[in-house]
């Protein structure tokens, strides 16, 4: 999400982010568990579908 806003890019691997920003995104977002942006990868159409 923020690559995009401010690299106009999505990154190869969108798991490729510092960790306290992964948490920091998840807290404000209200996601409770933030380790499960893991699971983002294990479809591999769904980055395709969000770009």
């Amino acid at each position: 999400m923020c690559t995009v806003r401010y690299l106009a890019l999505f990154l190869e691997d969108p798991l490729d982010v510092p960790w306290p920003v992964v948490e920091y995104l998840a807290e404000h977002l209200g996601v409770e568990d933030a380790s499960c942006v893991k699971r983002y990868t294990e479809r591999l159409k769904t980055a395709h579908e969000h770009a």
